[in-house]
């Protein structure tokens, strides 16, 4: 998944509800922005990935 600035909410909410299902994929997710505040929501992100370990995530 590679998404940018607002187009991480889609994939947030995507990954969100895979994480409950059993058996998910592995994912890998991108996120990027021009500015700061376009990664609004990497907190989220960053706990998810801690709760799932099929999501991968590096800083």
């Amino acid at each position: 998944m590679i998404g940018e600035g607002t187009g991480i909410a889609p994939l947030r909410a995507q990954l969100l509800n895979t994480a409950q299902l059993d058996g998910n994929p592995r994912t890998h997710l991108f996120v990027g922005g021009t500015y700061p505040c376009d990664l609004y929501d990497l907190d989220m992100l960053w706990a998810l990935t801690r709760t799932n370990p099929r999501l991968t995530s590096s800083r």
